[in-house]
């Protein structure tokens, strides 16, 4: 059995079994018998990337950009990035990277930057020279097709999906270090930090709050656009700042807050309480209009 979430209308899921997903030919032909498909599954949204990746890999062809790749990759026949879309990362967390790090050669280095033409040079070498070009300031490069082939699918699709990684063991145990002992958190950070990423790395953090700090930015760095610092900013009650000079964050979305974000918070859908009253008086605060957009 396999579950797709048809994103260009409502988020509906629609089971078919193994012999049916078979007999589709393209997506387009897909497309056409979603209207006929009664049959519905409520699933979380978190879901959304692993579920239609099961299904455009099925297919293949190159649309099948629907999966974690096809919202991460910079080539342009895998991902929005045929539109003009990149995933990029913000000026102030870019900036406080060390340029020791090597980490830091995974966006593209802004105009004027020493690493600027080191980066472009090594973005090249694995991207072609359109998709090079086309690479906008800050817009990633660490997630990639298979091999670098944008040709054959059966290649630039066998790509993994990050669930888990050993590096974040790491941060695990130093944050959980720091917050009794500053000291030893910031060593085992350290000790990693300049064995697998910077051989130059070094804090100035002694406090806990210092200590947590220098730890959960290196962990954002190491697991950015891997999902999972979504549950520290709960956790911590982390503040979000994408309002500020140079930012390179749409208007609408220049917003600032003291402590974690408030559309963080799962919030059922009106056609989903409208389907189903049972939920509708159980709601979290809808948390459209809270946040004023910063003004230069």
């Amino acid at each position: 059995m396999h579950l797709h979430n048809n994103l260009w209308v409502a988020p509906r899921f629609f089971v078919y079994s193994s012999q049916e997903l078979s007999t589709f030919s393209s997506l387009h032909q897909h497309d056409e018998v979603l209207a006929g498909r009664p049959e519905q599954l409520g699933v979380g949204d978190a879901e959304d990337i692993l579920l239609v990746g099961i299904l455009r890999q099925r297919v293949g062809g190159r649309r099948m950009g629907r999966q974690h790749l096809g919202r991460t990759a910079v080539e342009a026949c895998y991902t929005g990035a045929a539109t003009g879309q990149y995933m990029i990362c913000d000026k102030n967390f870019y900036e406080r990277i060390s340029d020791t790090d090597w980490r830091k050669k995974w966006w593209q280095a802004p105009e004027g930057s020493s690493l600027r033409d080191q980066s472009a040079k090594n973005h090249i070498e694995y991207l072609s020279a359109d998709d090079a070009e086309a690479l906008p300031t800050y817009a990633a490069v660490k997630f990639r097709p298979g091999q670098g082939n944008t040709e054959d699918y059966n290649v630039g699709s066998a790509t993994a999906t990050p669930l888990m990684r050993v590096e974040e063991m790491y941060f695990i145990k130093a944050e959980a270090e720091a917050h009794s002992n500053p000291a030893a958190g910031l060593a085992t950070l350290t000790n990693f930090m300049t064995q697998y990423r910077d051989p130059s790395y070094s804090t100035s953090a002694t406090t806990e709050e210092d200590a947590i700090d220098e730890i959960i930015f290196q962990k954002r760095v190491e697991l950015w656009g891997e999902g999972q610092l979504f549950f520290d900013y709960k956790r911590l009650n982390l503040s979000v700042t994408r309002g500020y000079e140079g930012t390179p964050f749409f208007d609408r979305l220049q917003l600032n807050t003291n402590g974690r974000p408030a559309w963080m918070n799962l919030v059922i859908s009106v056609s989903e309480y409208q389907d189903n009253q049972a939920v509708n008086h159980w709601n979290n605060p809808d948390p459209s209009g809270l946040y004023t957009q910063w003004k230069k």
